[in-house]
């Protein structure tokens, strides 16, 4: 019988951290202490310069922890088959990055500022917008296969939400993340609490091994950062981290796919990835443009080998 997604289910799924003492630093701490309480494992400083380089200049940052509230939701699909090295899907944008031959990524990481959101154009008619609700996503992920090619994903980012409800529009930008399965019915998580708002700056990571997870994210901004550690959905679940993901997507709701809202421009800075004994950038990785119907949702451009912009439909702002 297979796995429902349900409170129980999630509850096991996620292993708080213990919250660090008054007056703990992260510069001052031991290694061991600093997995303790949260904060991402040291990478490699030989085989990931660039990456512990991202780590180290973190330390001394005034970070204060924030402990979420968890909120699950629905399901989300997948594009399939899954982009690699450029490409087009109908609900993602982005780029994703393959490992050398016989590896497999266990950390990835990317820097943005969370972008403001409206309406699309296709919502004004003239006189106002229509109702409706109309979303996008921004994240970083590890993802694999396991079994006959199903597609296992961790993910971490943020979002944000547009409703129209009467003509009124509301904004409202979230911090989310899932470790998705294809053969389990299993939802993702918001962390509420955890403040972001459009302009503010975010630094994420997730990291993964075969059957576990961490996702960590910083608001430069506010210097707060929230952390989570992260089980499978479900059992017999491995994560071979053979793709690493930069991505701006589109929500799936209700069976289907919702409409886009207009984000304008993102960046995403400092994206790096790497697995034992290597590290990437966006080099090969190739843009991946989001496309249905022979419309172009949003587009994806390398600007360098560590700076992906995403922008909405196919003209930039």
């Amino acid at each position: 019988m297979a796995d429902v997604w349900d409170a129980d289910t999630a509850r096991k799924s996620l292993l708080d951290h213990e919250l660090p003492p008054p007056g703990f630093t992260f510069a001052a701490a031991s290694s061991s202490d600093r997995l303790r309480y949260g904060f991402p494992a040291e990478p490699d400083r030989q085989a990931q310069p660039h990456l512990w380089a991202k780590w180290e200049r973190n330390l001394d940052r005034p970070w204060r922890r924030v402990l979420p509230e968890y909120e699950l939701q629905p399901a989300r699909p997948l594009p399939s088959p899954l982009p690699q090295g450029g490409g087009t899907s109908t609900n993602w944008s982005g780029a994703v990055a393959t490992p050398p031959a016989g590896k497999g990524f266990t950390t990835v990481s990317g820097t943005w500022i969370v972008p403001d959101a409206y309406p699309p154009p296709s919502a004004w008619n003239g006189h106002g917008y229509n109702d409706g609700l109309y979303n996008v996503l921004h994240w970083v992920g590890i993802a694999g296969a396991t079994g006959a090619g199903a597609e296992n994903l961790v993910q971490l980012g943020t979002g944000t939400d547009v409703n129209v409800i009467s003509g009124v529009i509301s904004v409202t930008p979230y911090v989310w993340f899932e470790w998705w399965n294809s053969n389990l019915d299993n939802g993702y998580t918001r962390l509420n609490g955890f403040t972001v708002t459009p302009g503010d700056v975010v630094e994420v990571s997730v990291c993964a091994g075969s059957t576990s997870g961490a996702a960590s994210i910083g608001n430069v901004t506010r210097s707060e950062y929230a952390t989570q550690a992260i089980n499978p959905p479900g059992a017999n679940l491995t994560l071979i981290g053979n793709t690493a993901e930069w991505i701006v997507e589109r929500e799936g709701i209700g069976g289907g796919l919702s409409t886009l809202a207009d984000y304008g421009a993102m960046f995403f800075s400092d994206c790096l990835a790497g697995g034992t004994g290597f590290e990437l950038n966006l080099s090969g990785a190739g843009p991946v443009n989001m496309v249905a119907g022979g419309t172009t949702f949003s587009t994806a451009l390398e600007v360098s080998a560590t700076v992906l912009e995403c922008y909405y439909g196919t003209k930039q702002p």
